[in-house]
């Protein structure tokens, strides 16, 4: 049995992390599998910071993409009780979505709008 997470996961972190090292560089996400599942985890949270599950034959992409940056977001909010990233803008938690074949953080302030493409460093 393979105790490394997929490369198509692996690559989608490296990408989500770029984000989170733009506002919280102290901060370390991860995988962690259990139960034949990976599992995005916050270091240092003392078993708190757990998110979603993912499969390992998840498919590289804009959507794989999303649903890592979806579930660190998750993992930091579990084990930190805080939202990221946030909105410039509306200072407003920012969603993970697919727009027009990108990755993107995506804002509900005032209307929808797209305030950066997830892993460009500015979230």
């Amino acid at each position: 049995m393979d105790h490394a997470p997929p490369d198509a996961l692996v690559d989608a972190l490296a990408v989500v992390v770029r984000d989170l090292g733009a506002t919280h560089p102290d901060l370390t996400i991860t995988f962690d599998r259990r139960h034949g599942s990976w599992w995005v985890v916050l270091a240092g949270t003392g078993g708190r910071g757990d998110s979603s599950e993912f499969s390992a034959d998840e498919e590289p992409g804009p959507d794989l993409l999303a649903a890592v940056a979806d579930a660190a977001q998750d993992a930091i909010l579990d084990g930190l009780l805080v939202v990221w990233p946030t909105c410039p803008d509306h200072s407003l938690g920012l969603h993970a979505d697919v727009v027009d074949g990108r990755a993107v953080w995506t804002c509900s302030g005032r209307g929808t709008h797209i305030s950066a493409v997830i892993g460009d460093g500015a979230a």
